[in-house]
Order: structure tokens, then C-alpha cells, then sequence
């Protein structure tokens, strides 16, 4: 090999060596380790990390050991930021101005610190159903229904209970025979029409029992007669107003609406209906009249006119005899049920 070109040849190796060793010289350890400044007790899981200030993307990483120790080996030297994380602590920063060789940081404090958490509510769902002597009573809040769901849908999720196609309803394989709303009746003894009319979201429980017969419970003598009876308990913080209304418009200026509302007020009831239409629909529908008349026992302050006390003679007060040709209609209603104190 020609002397020259070996000349170069170590010169480089020497340069290479010379480089090396400055590298290694501007690069190094870091290291240091927590304590808690009120007990003075090493900080594990502390969560480390340095920038480098003239590059903001070189980071390094690491996390406290049991004892409270980190350390960052081969650590470029310059000017890095440190921030150690820790859940119950303060954050804490420092800048480092890192020479190289081996840099012990000490003992860093970690200043403990209360954490803020907002209120935490638990809710538990109340067991579905619960026997209370000879009383079977269900909780509608165990029950989930959509929101615009009736009283029908409801009872029909509650177990040991089904309803047929016709709107029928069985606990246990007997048949309910009628339907109470707070204990008191609530469209006859019918319990189809009671649980169509009545929205879920009202409910706060139902109960099914044997209910002794009229006299039995006025004389307090068991004469063996009883009817199997739903009891709906209504909400008390929920004001319970429903009803429905329908409108349409077709050719030739054809058109049809009506409707009925309800209100239930502790023993007090209030319904209106309504109807207007040149379609020759000339009485309100069957639904639309139970929507509004309760066969209650209750004594009405106020009735719809031309009636006794019962549901049927409402029903008639509110009816017309069929007339020939193309006839527009507009008729209403109101019925208002408030019990009556006697003065004895």
C-alpha cells in the first residue's frame, strides 16, 4: 500500500476515534428520584418526561420505580424540560441544563394535592315485584318501555303477567276482571280500555289482588266472593294529562279533526272532546267517548247534559240520530267528576 494513502487511512480512524470519544463525552445520565414532601415517603409510578428546549420534538420517557428513583441514560447534552405527572400531586417542572457525564438531580418534592370529583348519584332498580300479604305489587321503574308506551305495554312486560291479541290480561293464568286507578274505578270493569288509554310514564306501581265483593267489604264479612282486580298506582310527582287528537285533509275540500284530553287530579277528572269534520262522520267514535266517560261510583258536579249517572246515558247525551246527504259536523263536550261531601 502506498505510504500516503496509509498516512490518510489513520488519520481518518484517528478523527473517527477522536469523535466518538466527543460524543460519548456530550451524552450521559440523568437521574433523581421522588419523595412526597409531607411523609417523606418515596413516590412510585410517577410519570417522567423531558424535551429537549431546542427541539420540542424529542421527548424521552420513563416512569418512578418502587423506591422513587428514574433515570434517563444516553441523554444528549443541552437544556431539557422535565415534568413529572402524578395522580394526587401537583405537577412538577423543572428545566435541566445538561452538560453530559452523569447528573444526579436528588430528591425532587412532590407536593400532595386533593382531587375535586364531582357528585357521583347511584341509582339501584328496585326488584320487579314484591308480595305484600296477599297483594302482588310490581314496580314500573324495574320496567323499561319507550317513551310515548301505554299502560298496556307496561303490564304486558311484567312477570307472570300476559295480554292477548284482544287486549285480555292474565297474572298467573287468571284472568284480571277489572281495573282500578288509584283504587277507584276507572272506565267500568273493563281493563282493556283502562290500560289503552293510560300512558306508561304516569305509573308508579301496579298491584293485582283478590278483591272482596261489594258487600263483603261493607259488612267486613268474607262471603267468599271475590274478583281478581289491578290496582295502578299513579305517580305523585307527575301531572297526568293525556289524550289524543287527529286531523286530516283530503280532495274536494274534505276534512276531519277532533280529539280528547283528560285530566285526573287526586279524586277530581276532567275530560273534553271534541269534533269537527264534513265527512258524515256525525257522532264520535266509540274510543273517543270511553276516552272521556269513567262509570266510576263517584257523584259528578258537573255533567254532560240530558243524562242519569251512568257512563251509557252520557254516552247517549252525546249522540245524534243519523242525517241524509253531505253533512258538516261540529260538536263537544265536557265532563267533569268531583266528589261530593255530605253534611250529615
Amino acid at each position: 500500500m502506498p505510504r500516503g494513502v496509509a498516512s490518510r487511512n489513520a488519520a481518518l480512524a484517528l478523527m473517527l476515534a477522536l469523535a466518538a470519544r466527543v460524543a460519548c463525552a456530550q451524552s450521559g445520565v440523568v437521574r433523581g428520584s421522588f419523595a412526597d414532601t409531607t411523609t417523606r415517603a418515596p413516590v412510585a409510578g410517577v410519570q417522567v418526561r423531558v424535551t429537549a428546549v431546542s427541539d420540542s420534538a424529542d421527548v424521552r420517557r420513563t416512569v418512578s420505580a418502587d423506591d422513587g428513583t428514574f433515570r434517563f441514560d444516553g441523554l444528549p447534552a443541552g437544556a431539557w424540560r422535565l415534568d413529572a405527572l402524578r395522580m394526587g400531586y401537583a405537577v412538577l417542572r423543572r428545566t435541566i441544563s445538561f452538560g453530559g457525564g452523569d447528573l444526579d438531580l436528588g430528591v425532587l418534592a412532590m407536593q400532595p394535592m386533593a382531587l375535586s370529583i364531582p357528585e357521583i348519584v347511584v341509582k339501584s332498580s328496585p326488584p320487579p315485584a314484591v308480595q305484600k300479604g296477599d297483594t302482588t305489587e310490581f314496580s314500573s321503574r324495574a320496567v323499561r318501555t319507550h317513551p310515548d308506551a301505554t299502560a298496556e305495554e307496561l303490564v304486558a312486560k311484567l312477570p307472570g303477567v300476559t295480554v292477548d291479541n284482544a287486549g285480555g290480561v292474565k297474572h298467573n293464568g287468571e284472568t284480571i276482571q277489572q281495573v282500578l286507578v288509584d283504587g277507584k274505578p276507572y272506565f267500568g270493569t273493563d281493563p282493556t280500555l283502562a290500560l289503552r288509554n293510560l300512558p306508561a310514564d304516569v305509573i308508579e306501581k301496579i298491584q293485582v289482588f283478590d278483591k272482596l265483593s261489594d258487600q263483603a267489604e261493607f259488612t267486613g264479612v268474607d262471603d267468599g266472593q271475590t274478583t281478581k282486580t289491578m290496582n295502578v298506582v299513579l305517580r305523585t310527582d307527575h301531572a297526568l294529562t293525556f289524550g289524543k287528537a287527529y286531523a286530516g285533509q283530503g280532495g274536494r275540500s274534505r276534512y276531519q279533526a277532533g280529539g280528547h284530553v283528560n285530566v285526573l287530579s287526586g279524586d277530581n277528572r276532567f275530560a273534553a272532546i271534541g269534533l269537527s269534520n264534513n265527512v258524515n262522520q256525525q257522532n264520535f267514535s266509540s274510543q273517543d267517548l270511553l276516552g272521556v266517560l269513567s262509570t266510576g261510583k263517584q257523584r259528578s258536579a258537573g255533567r254532560l247534559p240530558g243524562g242519569d249517572r251512568n257512563a251509557r246515558d252520557d254516552t247517549n247525551a252525546l249522540l245524534v240520530g243519523a242525517q241524509d246527504g253531505i253533512t258538516t259536523t261540529n260538536a263537544a263536550g265536557v265532563h267533569v267528576d268531583v266528589p261530593v261531601a255530605r253534611r250529615l
